[in-house]
């Protein structure tokens, strides 16, 4: 009995089996997916829809170290400001070709829990940065009621980053005001 624990154990380190007690999520390849695929005009599209309301979109890709990181964040402001008007809207910009990141995106996606609406621009990703007039990501893009863009924060300036508190401010000033900080 204890060989052939000590046999399966063994089996499993060399083979790389993970144990039962794992945690990780596994993700059905066959599970629906949560990005919609949109273009630039399907983009305006989504941004119509939200007029209504105050939405922020947050634009991120997996090669983005900062994004992966602060993507809890938005998830964890989504649940405190979704029943005020405010609509959390999430923007992957990975390329279109590269299915490796597209999966791990979806994985990613499915992991965090974040139950707001997510899309994946298929569009170039340099064509992207310049119809959103980015230097880099993660960006933070806050639009008004009448679909405008109120503000972004960006992580373009190394010496001037955001946070959740930046985001969380700019939020409820949102509320209270109608216009964030700095807004014209």
């Amino acid at each position: 009995m204890i060989i052939r624990w000590f046999l399966a154990a063994a089996l499993t380190a060399i083979l790389g089996c993970d144990s039962p007690d794992n945690t990780e999520t596994e993700v059905n390849p066959a599970s629906p997916k949560l990005m919609k695929v949109v273009d630039f005009g399907g983009w305006d599209s989504v941004r119509r829809e939200h007029q209504s309301q105050v939405l922020v979109v947050d634009i991120w890709a997996m090669w983005c170290v900062s994004c992966i990181e602060r993507f809890p964040e938005m998830v964890s402001l989504h649940q405190q400001f979704k029943d005020q008007g405010i609509t959390f809207v999430s923007l992957n910009v990975d390329p279109t070709d590269d299915n490796e990141a597209l999966a791990e995106a979806e994985t990613f996606l499915r992991q965090s829990g974040a139950a707001f609406e997510h899309y994946h621009l298929q569009e170039n990703m340099m064509a992207a940065f310049e119809h959103f007039n980015l230097l880099g990501i993660p960006a933070i893009i806050f639009y008004g009621r009448e679909g405008e863009e109120l503000l972004r924060l960006t992580g373009d300036d190394p010496n001037n980053q955001y946070d959740e508190a930046a985001i969380r401010r700019t939020l409820l000033r949102l509320l209270q005001s109608g216009q964030p900080e700095g807004a014209s």
